[in-house]
C-alpha cells in the first residue's frame, strides 16, 4: 500500500501545485486591472508590491485552497478512472475508501495549515495590506491614532491617550489614566507627557496626578508624584497592556484581529450589548470552521471524479461538485446571517455549513461504487 499511496500522493499533489498557482495568477491579474496604474503613478517599488501580493494571497487562502483541492480531487481521480488505475488497484483487492485515504489526508493538513495561518499570519498581513492601499502604495512605516480612549471594565480604569503608533504601540503622547471607585466616582487622575511599555512594564515620565474625595471633588492641587526633573516612575499597578489598545482600534474590522484576541476582547469588555457580543462570538467561531472547507471539499471531489472516465461523467462531476461548494460557501452566510440576528446560537451559525455539508459528503462517500 505504501507505493499505491506515494503515486497517489504525487499525482494529486502535482495537480493541486498547478491548480493554487492557476487560481493565484487568475486573482492577481484580475487585481492588477484595478491596480496596474495606481502602481505606475505612485512609483511602487517592486518589491513592496511583491508582499502586497503575498498579503493578497494570504488574505484569499481560506478560499483559494478549497477550490483547488477540489478540482485537484475531481481531476487526480478521473484520469486514474479513465486509464483504469482505480479499477486494476480494485481488483487487486484494494477497497476504494482505502485508495481515497491519502486525499483525505491532504484536505486534513490544509486544513490546519489554513487555520493555523488565519489565526496567526493573516490578521497582520491583511491589516497591512490595507494600509498599503491607503497609503498610496508605498512603504507603511507608522500608522498614528489620534485621541484614543479605553476603558477597563475590570480595574475601573480610563485611559486617555492622544497619540500612538498602532505598529509599534510602545509609546504614548500625553496620557491620562482616570481610576474610579466601585460607585464610579473618581478616585484620582494620572497625567504623563510620555508613557512607554517596556519589560512588561508601564513607565510614565514626569508623572503628575490629583486625588478626589467621595464626592467627586479635587482634594489638594495636582503634583508631580515624586520630586525632581526629568523623572521616569514605574506605575507597576497599571495592569493594561498595549496590545489592549491596539484591539480597540481594530475591532472595527474583526479581519484585523486573532480569535484570540477577539476572545480577550471580549472578556475586557463586560459591558458590551448582547447583539455585539453574539456577532463577536460568530466571527470567533468562523475563524475555526472556515478552515474545514478544505477537508469537505474532498468529500465532494472524490465521487464526483471517481465517478467514470468517460467526459460526460466527468463533466457531470464538476458540474455537481461546484454547484455543492457554491451552496456550501452560500449556507455559511446563511448561518451567519441568523445567528448574528440571534435566531440560532452562534456556533451553530459559524459550523451549520460544516455540519450539513460534512453529512451530505459522507453520504457521497457511501454511494460510490466499491
Amino acid at each position: 500500500m505504501k507505493l499505491v499511496d506515494k503515486y497517489l500522493l504525487k499525482e494529486h499533489l502535482i495537480t493541486l501545485v498547478y491548480c493554487i498557482a492557476a487560481f493565484t495568477m487568475m486573482f492577481v491579474v484580475s487585481d492588477l486591472f484595478a491596480h496596474f496604474s495606481r502602481f505606475i503613478e505612485f512609483k511602487t517599488p517592486l518589491h513592496l508590491a511583491v508582499k502586497y501580493y503575498l498579503c493578497f494571497f494570504i488574505s484569499i487562502m481560506e478560499y483559494l485552497l478549497p477550490a483547488s483541492l477540489m478540482l485537484a480531487t475531481i481531476y487526480t481521480l478521473w484520469q486514474m478512472t479513465r486509464n483504469n488505475e482505480l479499477t486494476a488497484m480494485q481488483a487487486s483487492g484494494i477497497n476504494l475508501y482505502r485508495l481515497v485515504l491519502p486525499i483525505l489526508v491532504v484536505g486534513l493538513v490544509f486544513t490546519l495549515i489554513s487555520a493555523v495561518v488565519k489565526e496567526t499570519i493573516s490578521p497582520r498581513t491583511t491589516m497591512w495590506a490595507e494600509d498599503f492601499d491607503n497609503n498610496k502604495f508605498q512603504k507603511v512605516n507608522e500608522k498614528i491614532c489620534h485621541n484614543q480612549a479605553y476603558y477597563n471594565v475590570k480595574t475601573h480604569r480610563l485611559w486617555l491617550i492622544e497619540e500612538f503608533d498602532l505598529y509599534h504601540p510602545y509609546r504614548f503622547i500625553n496620557v491620562k489614566v482616570i481610576e474610579e471607585r466601585e460607585d464610579g466616582t473618581r478616585l484620582r487622575e494620572f497625567f504623563a507627557g510620555k508613557a512607554e511599555w517596556l519589560d512588561k512594564q508601564w513607565w510614565f515620565y514626569d508623572p503628575e496626578v490629583q486625588e478626589y474625595d467621595v464626592y467627586d471633588h479635587p482634594v489638594g492641587r495636582q503634583k508631580h508624584m515624586q520630586e525632581g526633573s526629568n523623572i521616569v516612575k514605574e506605575m507597576e499597578f497599571l495592569t493594561e497592556t498595549p496590545f489592549e489598545f491596539v484591539n480597540e482600534v481594530k475591532i472595527q474590522n474583526p479581519e484585523f484581529l486573532s480569535a484570540l484576541e477577539m476572545i480577550n476582547y471580549i472578556k475586557t469588555h463586560e459591558n458590551l450589548s448582547k447583539a455585539v457580543v453574539t456577532e463577536k462570538k460568530v466571527d470567533i467561531h468562523l475563524r475555526f470552521a472556515m478552515p474545514w472547507a478544505c477537508l469537505i471539499v474532498c468529500l465532494f471531489g472524490i465521487p464526483a471524479g471517481a465517478a467514470g472516465g468517460t467526459r460526460r461523467a466527468a463533466f457531470t462531476g464538476v458540474f455537481t461538485a461546484i454547484i455543492l461548494l457554491f451552496g456550501f460557501y452560500a449556507f455559511i452566510q446563511v448561518g451567519v446571517f441568523l445567528a448574528k440576528r440571534q435566531v440560532i446560537a452562534p456556533w451553530l451559525g459559524a459550523w451549520l455549513s460544516n455540519i450539513v455539508f460534512l453529512i451530505t459528503g459522507i453520504v457521497m462517500l457511501k454511494k460510490m461504487r466499491h
